[in-house]
């Protein structure tokens, strides 16, 4: 069954390597037969939270919200990439979240997470876990914890070590098989 499964990325950052997995991620869904889009808060200019999207009348939210509630709509699952900030999520993911909260109601996701040191995120990973449950998107078990970013992927998202494409094809066919039983169940 192919499944509709946005990859939101977490930072803004101008120097930002974790756009690498980001893109690999991507390509792993598309390679399945799923239709992924990379949701790269670059390219979606949203404010700091003041209102949120469904707070708006119909057809007055600014057109880049607009276009990111078609996207969360239309999704059957999401994979979250997230670096670490000061142990805790990236503001600019919990930014997104908030605004489009609503949008993540009964459906799963699966979070990938980086850092330049050894420990890969995983700080971050469990807040995005209890972020995504609280807005109704559980994670499934699995993770990623991508260690030393910078040596893992090159600049197109190809991985420097086959490790990891073990490790997303695992993570993947556990997404899948919540994505679908829950696409089943919402009809």
């Amino acid at each position: 069954m192919s499944l509709n499964i946005p990859v939101i990325y977490g930072s803004v950052r101008t120097a930002r390597l974790g756009i690498r997995l980001a893109r690999f991620m991507v390509y792993q869904l598309e390679k399945r037969g799923h239709q992924s889009v990379l949701v790269d808060q670059v390219n979606f200019k949203l404010p700091m939270l003041d209102k949120r999207h469904f707070e708006y009348e119909a057809g007055t939210a600014p057109e880049d919200m607009e276009k990111l509630a078609g996207i969360f709509e239309e999704a059957d699952a999401y994979l979250i990439v997230s670096g670490e900030y000061n142990h805790s999520v990236q503001p600019s993911l919990k930014n997104i979240i908030d605004h489009f909260y609503r949008g993540f109601a009964k459906r799963i996701s699966a979070v990938v997470t980086y850092s330049s040191g050894d420990f890969g995120g995983v700080r971050a990973e469990s807040e995005i876990r209890n972020i995504m449950g609280t807005v109704g998107a559980p994670c499934i078990q699995s993770i990623m914890p991508v260690s030393r970013i910078e040596e893992a992927f090159d600049e197109e998202g190809k991985p420097l070590d086959e490790k990891y494409l073990k490790r997303a094809a695992k993570l993947i066919d556990e997404l899948e098989w919540y994505a679908e039983a829950l696409k089943k169940a919402r009809k």
